[in-house]
């Protein structure tokens, strides 16, 4: 760190130079404050989107990546020059000339032109957030920096409240609902503030800046923007012109980028630069630039979440009694039976319950359809999480629901400030499913179609690069139990993120299905998905999970036991692997894993023993399965992929395709028409516009 750049409440931006290639950087430094990580992860997914364009050629500063400094998520961004309110500042807030102007608000059009071909929607543009590459460049050039706030235009929560105060548009004061015509606006009075120095409507309050804007657009529209204090330019009233149409009060009639790049006000000797796009054409391929994220490094050992656990955490399960509470979740949600969510979606029976929130299912007064509505709790961190979720179902939706297996998803609606996720309504969780069958498994003609769907599943999650992260039977729907073979969804996607936005220690998933790597902090990716998959097969044949724990010590423990230790190598890249094991280098294996005593001495958590089967390896699965269920075709199979499906090391663990063509699936499977050809490895996807009882399992 060589200097101190700017603060604001997520952290600081500072000046660091990378010992590794001696470049000089911006680090913005997040504060480890749980809803500032989840805000940071957000921003992360905006930043993953916008590698698909040209930083350079399209106005937006460049992203190097992240990487962690103990429970701080640092973004590495290219080092600018300094920002256009400080560029302002040093002409003694005079304005500047229309020739200056001229080429810094082309390219700041040319900037918000191209988010909205990724669909994305700043929410935060001011001078500040806008930075000059180079003050001594006879034309400057400038970027757009700080995605903080930034959305899919799609996934706009109407009522949310961002941008700053003075800069945001009038929509989003009054909470009517906006779309990325409110980034138009912004530029508006960015123009102005270049014409003038000064700020168009300054003002402490939403009330003082709605005020001013009344006064000056609702009476005399002109003359506060025609009394650039320059005298007579070339483009002074073409430039008010524009100045009135970016801020027309009503977003619907505000100009765009690609008008604005094609205004007349450009037109008078303004060397063009060639942006990424033909701006004759409403398409066009964009660049893309391939950047891969730095490596990440880490101090310190203690464990972080920026996830929050919003699913129904297995072995407990509830029903809630609405006679005897008649209200769930008492302290926030305040919903019964009858109860109108969102104007017309009344509740009629409640599903399932978790940190998050609740969920319902409601009857569609408009179309009488039954839906399940997850209502989200209007904690911040809970909302946070709840935009996180829709921009992840925001790009499924590329994804044909019914052929794909995932979870139709609806839409979302408010509720007051809680955040409603619409869903088609499914029969019952697996874990229900099987929970019917007394927890004595499945023959495997029913776990062959069942798994058989799943990693179909995992494959198109895979094809539009998102990990689900807390795949497990309650998280996973029977369509309709009464069909044979039945039908499978994956739902809840409360913790899925994008494959390149993994934050390594990031805490996801359920104990006892999250995979080793998850636990110990080891850089993990979407293989952690085919790990859960595979302790769900089993689970699937034996009626009752491999490997239940109440702590992360036990099922590290249960691991070891049956499948041995992780390799060293591994253990060495763990964040929090010293938690659990000692350094000791006098043995074969550098890591020993540390007894219940050493870690109940440490913790002052008693390790506990819960598991219903215990097998010394995987290979006697089979043995048991003979027994409790007689010889079955399949068996030897079966137990081969759940081997492949629980590799200690995620790179030698199979994929979805290769569970797809397994010979497991050969013997008498009909197989559904997936999305794509599984015999590729590519295709064009389709484009949609209770607490377990004891069992006397013997120990192998």
């Amino acid at each position: 760190m060589k200097a101190f750049l700017g603060e604001g409440s997520f952290g600081v931006v500072t000046k660091c130079r990378d010992t590794k290639n001696n470049k000089t950087v911006a680090i913005k430094v997040n504060k480890s404050d749980p809803e500032i990580l989840l805000q940071a992860k957000l921003e992360i997914f905006i930043l993953e989107q916008l590698r698909r364009l040209d930083p350079d050629r399209c106005n937006i500063v460049e992203w190097n990546g992240y990487f962690l400094d103990g429970e701080r998520i640092c973004l590495n961004f290219e080092l600018l020059d300094q920002s256009l309110s400080d560029y302002i500042g040093d002409r003694n807030n005079q304005g500047l000339p229309m020739r200056e102007i001229r080429p810094i608000l082309n390219q700041l059009a040319n900037a918000l032109f191209h988010l909205g071909s990724v669909g994305i929607v700043h929410a935060d543009l001011k001078p500040v957030n806008i930075m000059v590459v180079n003050r001594s460049e006879s034309q400057v050039r400038v970027k757009l920096i700080d995605f903080g706030i930034a959305c899919n235009t799609s996934a706009v929560i109407p009522g949310d409240r961002v941008g700053t105060i003075g800069y945001c548009a009038p929509e989003v004061m009054l909470g009517i609902p906006y779309d990325k015509a409110i980034d138009m606006w912004s530029l508006g009075l960015v123009a102005v503030e270049l014409a003038t120095g000064v700020p168009l409507y300054p003002g402490e309050d939403d009330y003082d800046v709605l005020k001013f804007i009344i006064e000056t657009q609702g009476q005399l529209p002109d003359h506060l923007l025609e009394s650039v204090r320059r005298g007579p330019e070339n483009g002074q009233s073409l430039f008010v012109r524009l100045i009135k149409e970016m801020l027309a009060l009503d977003a619907n009639q505000r100009i765009t980028p690609s008008e604005v790049l094609k205004h007349p006000f450009f037109d008078p000797g303004l060397s063009r630069r060639t942006p990424c796009t033909d701006m004759n054409s409403t398409g066009g391929e964009l660049l893309v630039l391939s950047q891969q994220p730095s490596s990440w490094k880490s101090h310190g050992s203690q464990k972080f979440s920026c996830s929050f656990q919003n699913s129904v955490e297995f072995p407990q399960k509830r029903d809630i009694n609405t006679s005897a509470n008649p209200s769930a979740s008492e302290d926030d949600l305040q919903i019964t039976k009858g109860t109108i969510l969102g104007d017309h979606h009344v509740v009629e029976a409640f599903l399932g319950e978790g940190g998050f929130g609740l969920v319902t299912r409601c009857r569609d007064t408009k179309n009488n359809k039954t839906v399940a509505i997850k209502v989200n709790k209007s904690d911040p961190e809970i909302l946070l999480q709840a935009k996180l979720e829709i921009f992840i179902l925001e790009q499924l939706r590329r994804l044909d629901p019914d052929r794909c297996n995932i979870v139709e998803w609806n839409g979302y609606f408010l509720d007051g400030e809680r955040i409603c996720l619409n869903f088609e309504l499914l029969d019952q969780s697996l874990w229900d499913y099987i929970g019917d069958r007394n927890n004595q498994g499945l023959p495997m003609r029913e776990i062959r179609p069942i798994l058989h769907q799943l990693a179909n599943a995992l494959f198109h999650l895979g094809s539009v690069g998102i990990v689900h992260a807390d795949l497990k039977p309650v998280n996973i729907m029977v369509v309709n139990r009464s069909e044979s073979p039945v039908k499978v969804k994956l739902i809840d996607f409360g913790l899925a993120c994008p494959a390149s936005a993994v934050i390594p220690g990031d805490r996801v998933g359920t104990i006892g299905y999250c995979a080793p790597e998850v636990m110990l902090g080891i850089p993990y990716n979407k293989a952690i998905d085919m790990w859960s998959l595979g302790l769900v097969a089993v689970e699937l044949a034996t009626g009752v999970p491999l490997y239940p724990g109440e702590d992360d010590y036990d099922v590290l423990k249960f691991i070891i036991e049956t499948q041995g230790q992780l390799p060293d190598h591994l253990l060495e890249s763990g964040l929090y692997t010293d938690s659990y094991f000692i350094e000791d280098n006098h043995n074969e294996q550098r890591w020993t894993f540390k007894t219940q005593e050493q870690f109940q001495y440490e913790t002052d958590y008693r390790s506990k023993e819960t598991r219903y089967i215990k097998l010394k390896r995987l290979d006697d699965l089979e043995q048991l399965l003979k027994v409790r269920r007689g010889p079955e075709n399949g068996q030897s199979l079966f137990v081969r992929v759940i081997k492949e499906m629980l590799a200690l090391d995620a790179n030698q663990r199979i994929t979805p395709l290769e569970v797809l063509k397994h010979p497991f699936f050969d013997p008498g499977l009909s197989r559904r028409t997936p999305c794509t050809d599984m015999n590729s490895t590519g295709g064009e996807l389709l484009v949609l516009s209770q607490q377990q009882s004891s069992f006397g399992w013997p120990e192998f």
